[in-house]
């Protein structure tokens, strides 16, 4: 069996007996694969530290053929993003996330990008990056990453700018200009505002706390992600209430 030495983050974690778990992770170059870890439940004598998620490791991996789980043979702490076992909104976000990550990725070095993805939201989160913000970025990251990324900047349908009441379509695959909103009568209420701020969240690297979001456009591209979200997979991401719960506790 092959050995692979890589970096990972857990997406889920699963108890398997009384000393080990199967999990979920996603790695750079891999993409998200499940594995076996061996007294990963508790500390161990030799100081390796128990098995968490939302956690960033470097691991080794013993590879096994298509459809078995592979090995877990070695694990260290890379970051633990501390913060967010003391901030319920962050915590829950980073989990939505991890959620989005988990259905949307396969064992395919091609969903490797969604690492980095979840990996830039957790290290901005540990500098206390506007939670929303920070999370909204993730989400355009891993829609370009797995090819669900909406069109913002102008008209799916048409191509043209945007102009009048404008909507979000994700049968069509993004806005939709006043022209165009009978194309898709499903389609949602986004104002022209926040689909130019979902097209500065998918166009750069620079840190989410420079744009400025007002209350009812952060809720339209909440919406936006959520409906574009539900639309490939089938079904909402179920941990979004709770990241609603706790924005609201905090507020």
């Amino acid at each position: 069996m092959p050995y692979v030495r890589t970096r990972a983050i857990v997406l889920r974690c699963t108890a398997y007996s009384d000393s080990s778990q199967v999990a979920a992770v996603i790695a750079p170059d891999l993409g998200q694969v499940h594995v076996l870890a061996k007294g990963s439940r508790k500390p161990r004598k030799d100081g390796r530290t128990a098995l968490d998620v939302l956690t960033h490791y470097d691991v080794v991996l013993s590879m096994r053929r298509s459809g078995h789980l592979h090995l877990l043979t070695e694990w260290s702490v890379r970051e633990a993003f501390p913060i967010l076992r003391s901030d319920p909104a962050r915590f829950w976000a980073a989990w939505h996330a991890a959620e989005a990550a988990l259905v949307s990725t396969s064992e395919n070095p091609d969903d490797g990008p969604v690492h980095g993805a979840l990996l830039k939201l957790l290290r901005a989160f540990q500098r206390e990056e506007e939670t929303w913000l920070a999370l909204f970025r993730c989400l355009a990251d891993i829609l370009k990453a797995t090819g669900h990324e909406p069109r913002t900047d102008r008209c799916a349908h048409c191509g043209k700018s945007l102009c009048g009441p404008t909507r979000f379509s994700p049968r069509i695959g993004g806005a939709l200009c006043g022209d165009c909103v009978a194309a898709d009568p499903a389609a949602i209420p986004v104002t022209r505002g926040a689909f130019a701020a979902m097209s500065r969240l998918a166009g750069t690297d620079a840190p989410a706390a420079r744009l400025k979001l007002g209350r009812g456009q952060r809720a339209e591209i909440q919406r936006a992600f959520a409906e574009q979200i539900q639309y490939y997979l089938g079904r909402p991401l179920r941990t979004l209430r709770f990241v609603r719960e706790a924005e609201a506790a905090k507020s």
